[in-house]
């Protein structure tokens, strides 16, 4: 009986969410070109503010949409203080550059060039600022990394640079660990589980279930001052490992 139920809620999530899916896109373009137009015109200064956070809206929008058969809940989120940050998370759906949006701060995502390449959507997040990682040199993403924190723009990295779905994380790339610390930026750990079926890897099938997004305590800057970033690396790694770690063994 329970299979037949889960059947039945994953068909029925599905058909809602790629029903809804297409129009939350186009109403979200209707609603907040405007808004930014005005921005642009009237307040230039802050268009980029608004423009991205209409971006994080879009992504929370799209995440509501698979409600209630999917709920994400975000734990202990940083301060909002007037300050950026380096957020570093694991990576294992498509679907979490999304839930980026239920992060209330300014933020642009390091993301892949086949992201950014994608009609409507690539072309946004490029305007936005986002990072291109296949495209980019180490020397440009670090340089346009630090102009972002300079603007008090977060950046959000997966440092596994694809998803990566056993048991435990993927090796870590160094960037975001070059970046905090040639900017001396604050840096928020985040695992994100729950999410790596919806959908899994090589599907476009969305699971029922609950997404928690978990912010791991803020590593300020003296707690890595003096420190290489491959030492920051190994340090931030290891945090988010073994706060994975106890988590699945409480499940």
């Amino acid at each position: 009986m329970n299979k037949i139920i889960n059947v039945i809620f994953t068909f029925t999530l599905n058909i809602w969410f790629y029903f809804w899916f297409p129009f939350v896109l186009l109403g979200s373009l209707i609603i907040y070109t405007p808004i930014v137009a005005f921005f642009r015109i009237f307040r230039p200064s802050r268009t980029m503010f608004y423009f991205r956070k209409s971006i994080n809206l879009y992504g929370k929008s799209v995440g509501l949409t698979a409600f209630p058969w999917i709920k994400v809940r975000v734990h202990n989120l940083p301060p909002k203080e007037d300050v950026p940050y380096i957020f570093v998370e694991n990576h294992t759906s498509s679907f979490d550059p999304f839930v980026q949006g239920f992060l209330p701060y300014e933020l642009v995502q390091a993301a892949r060039g086949w992201a950014l390449s994608l009609p409507i959507l690539g072309q946004v997040a490029k305007f936005a600022g986002y990072l291109d990682v296949d495209v980019m040199s180490g020397e440009e993403l670090l340089e346009k990394s630090k102009k972002l924190i300079k603007e008090r723009v977060s950046v959000v990295f997966f440092p596994e640079g694809t998803r990566y779905v056993a048991a435990e994380m993927g090796p870590f790339h160094s960037t975001a660990f070059r970046v905090a610390v040639a900017t001396e930026c604050a840096i928020v750990p985040v695992i994100i589980m729950g999410i790596e079926d919806k959908p899994k890897k090589g599907s476009l099938i969305m699971r029922p279930g609950r997404i928690d997004i978990y912010c791991l305590p803020v590593l300020l800057p003296e707690e890595f001052y003096g420190l290489s970033h491959r030492a920051a690396k190994k340090l931030v790694r290891g945090k988010m490992a073994e706060f994975l770690k106890h988590k699945k063994e409480e499940i």
